[in-house]
């Protein structure tokens, strides 16, 4: 059981490999605890009997929006429709879930607002295609993007031998460029990346307000 960070999907078959068991996330918040767990069917089902969650796009056209919960059983001090800036993408389906649970269900837990990053032309790329991207590079054992301004990143990375290798690199810049346009891209190989001081490890980081 996974808590506390998004796991990618890389991470989970990497966990299911060694451990040679199902791996399974648990979503949940300081404020109000567990709010759903993640299911072979491949979605996230909901705790109704203790939390309302709702996802409230900020535009129709959005594939993602914020989540929103209320709390059913916190009688002394409960949070109504409190949002904990937190990015998830609806379930469309309608139909009920094959395992019978009879559970709300949604399709996939994104991560914190923080975790997007915001380009000069009006996109919007999540910390998502990065992770992707970065398990295509053999020699890459940690990273960490980093947006200086709006369209300028350093990439930090921690990888296996004493260098990284050029095409890897040329990869990379080649990827990126081609989804989110003309950037300028500084890759640094470093020792180690360091945790948050919560203890978490940020894959992305903005440093543009």
């Amino acid at each position: 059981m996974n808590t506390a960070e998004i796991s990618y999907d890389w991470q989970l078959q990497l966990k299911h490999d060694v451990f040679g068991c199902p791996v399974a996330d648990e979503y949940g918040a300081t404020e109000v605890g567990v709010i759903g767990y993640s299911s072979p069917c491949g979605e996230i089902h909901l705790m109704d009997d203790f939390i309302i969650t709702e996802i409230i796009k900020s535009h129709p056209d959005n594939e993602f929006g914020e989540v929103v919960i209320t709390q059913l059983e916190n009688w002394g001090s409960p949070l109504v429709r409190y949002n904990l800036q937190d990015l998830a993408i609806p379930l469309e389906d309608t139909n009920p879930c094959p395992l019978g649970l009879g559970l709300s269900r949604i399709k996939s837990v994104l991560g914190r607002q923080h975790d997007l990053i915001r380009l000069s032309n009006g996109l919007i790329v999540h910390g998502q295609f990065f992770s992707v991207l970065m398990v295509q590079t053999p020699s890459v054992r940690l990273f960490q993007v980093i947006q200086k301004e709006p369209d300028f990143f350093e990439i930090l990375v921690v990888t296996d031998g004493d260098e990284f290798p050029t095409n890897e690199e040329d990869f990379l810049k080649a990827k990126i460029h081609k989804y989110v346009g003309d950037v300028e891209i500084i890759i640094t190989r470093v020792p180690d990346i360091p945790r948050e001081t919560s203890g978490k490890f940020r894959f992305v980081r903005s440093e543009v307000n």
